[in-house]
Formats: structure tokens, sequence, C-alpha cells
């Protein structure tokens, strides 16, 4: 019975109480978060960069490094790091995936931070999941599969 579900603690310190929670969550991860985050990170920043510096390399290194010590408020120093490896690989995908805009970006990023709230509550069902930042595994592969299957399937998005 989905009322009757015990509280889910997730590595956030959220918990749900009802299941309309947790669905709450994973939708403003995709909806929210993913599309206020790669706006700026990758939609404006790392654009305004590439402009200015010329290199790509130096746009995906200065922004990931940005999009790291911006998830430090709210993890650690190997959050960021990792945080950071997550923003290049999102950098690279903008430059070497054919046809991959910032919508195909920002539906990666918040399939991968929903994966993350969807791993992190599997703890009820005796699941070990990742802690965000360090989750460069499955979800990561999954947000890799539907970039592809968006760009493959719809062209530019």
């Amino acid at each position: 019975e989905i009322n009757s579900l015990k509280i889910l603690e997730v590595d956030s310190g959220k918990r749900y109480k009802y299941l309309w929670q947790f669905i709450y969550e994973f939708f403003y991860c995709i909806f929210a978060i993913g599309l206020v985050e790669e706006f700026v990170f990758r939609g404006f920043i790392f654009e305004k960069i590439k402009r200015v510096a010329g290199k790509d390399i130096i746009a995906v290194i200065i922004s990931s490094v940005f999009f790291g010590v911006f998830h430090f408020f709210s993890g650690n120093l190997v959050q960021m790091v990792m945080t950071a490896c997550i923003g290049a690989f999102f950098c690279f995908c903008r430059l070497k995936i054919k046809n991959c805009s910032t919508l195909s970006l920002i539906i990666g990023h918040g399939v991968y931070d929903a994966l993350i709230t969807v791993f992190a509550s599997a703890l009820l069902w005796g699941f070990r999941p990742l802690p965000h930042g360090l989750g460069f595994g499955l979800e990561s592969l999954d947000s890799i599969i539907v970039l592809w299957y968006n760009i493959r399937k719809y062209g530019k998005i």
C-alpha cells in the first residue's frame, strides 16, 4: 500500500512520507535543476568563455570548475571534483555530439539527477545508492543513452 511506505531518506537529507513527494522530487530534478544548471553553466558560462577565450578546452575547464564549486556548498571536496568532471562530460557532449543542444543537455542532466534520487531512495529496499556527485556510473550511462536517443530521433533538439 502506497501510503504505508516508511519514510524514505535520501542522501540530501530529504525525507519522503508519501509517494507523491518522491514523484515531485523526481520531476523537479528534471524540469528545474537540470534546466537552470544547463542554461547557466553550459548555455551561458561555457558559451561566453568559449567566445572570449576562443578555445574550447579553456571553456570546458573554467565552466566545469565553476560547476563543481557551485556544488561544493551542498557537499564536500570529493563531490565538488566529481561534479566538475560531470560538468566537463556535459561540455564535451555539447562539443562532440552532432546536434547536441542545450535542451539535450537539460534532459540528460535532469535524468541524471532524477536517477540519483531514485538510487538514493532505493535504500528502503536495501540497495546501496551512490551519493550525489559520485555517481559517474550507471546513471551517467543512462544520461548518455537519453542524449543519444533524442539526438538520433529528433535531430537538433
